[in-house]
Parts: C-alpha cells; structure tokens; sequence
C-alpha cells in the first residue's frame, strides 16, 4: 500500500529525478498548464520535508535525471519553445549551484533535424559504478559516457 507523504512545493511531470540515500531531486517538467519548467525540489525521506533548489539554467522536460558522484544530472531533451537540448545540467550538492555541460546530451546521431522535438522521448540513462550509460531502441545500441573525452 502506498502512504501520502509532504506534497511538492511545486508539482510537476514530466521532470528529470533521482536519488542518492535518504535525498531525492526533481527537476525541470511541465506544469499544470504545460509551462516548461527550470525549478528543482529536494525530498529528504528521513525528515519528509520538501527544499525548493536554485532553478535550473535552463528550462527542461521529458528529461531523466541521475547521480553521479554526488552530484545531479538532469539530461535532455527538449527546452523552451520545443527546442531540443544538447546540453545536460549539473548540480552540486555541496556548492548548491547548477552549472551546463555541452556535449552529454545522448542524442540518437542519425535523428533527422525535421524530426519535432515534441516527439522525442525522455533518455533511457542508467549509471554503473558512477559511469553513465543510454539505451536506444531505435538503434537497439547502449552507449558509454565517456566522461574523460565529455563525449
């Protein structure tokens, strides 16, 4: 049976989360109205409590979300005005600060640039022992991050 626990500060879908411990964070998604989204949330599960973050960069929705190394990545896929998104955003836990990365986005290399970014789908990510990796079904493919290369 599932228990009701503290609601968002600001509910949303389509967001990129994840968690590490007791801690998980939400980012970016749609709101009620379909607004594209740069807030973040951190639900604490030991405290049941709700921390609005600084926002995003960026806006994001349909995204995934990971930790690596205790910090937080937010990939894909599309941002504002359906534009698609390369980069990914970082956040640090120690530092409370979001930062970009070019190049970390998993998009598929053979998508056509006619292709709207409305019918994309949020990144199939997964990390093992703190390395990133994507699935994709199109090309039946998993491919590495190769975070030394940032590509």
């Amino acid at each position: 049976m599932w228990s009701t626990r503290m609601l968002m500060n600001a509910p949303s879908c389509l967001f990129g989360k994840a968690s590490l411990g007791e801690l998980a964070i939400f980012s970016g998604g749609c709101d009620s109205q379909g607004k594209i989204l740069s807030s973040a949330e951190l639900y604490n599960s030991e405290t049941g409590t709700w921390r609005t973050l600084r926002s995003m960069n960026k806006q994001r929705k349909m995204c995934s979300g990971v930790f690596i190394v205790g910090k937080f990545y937010v990939i894909g896929v599309i941002g504002g005005a359906d534009s698609k998104l390369l980069t990914c955003a970082e956040y640090d836990l120690a530092r409370e600060t979001w930062s970009e990365i070019s190049n970390m986005s998993p998009v598929r290399p053979n998508l056509r640039n006619d292709v709207p970014a409305t019918s994309a789908e949020s990144p199939v990510v997964a990390v093992v022992s703190n390395q990133l990796y994507t699935a994709d079904y199109a090309e039946m493919s998993v491919r590495k991050y190769e975070k030394h290369n940032k590509a």
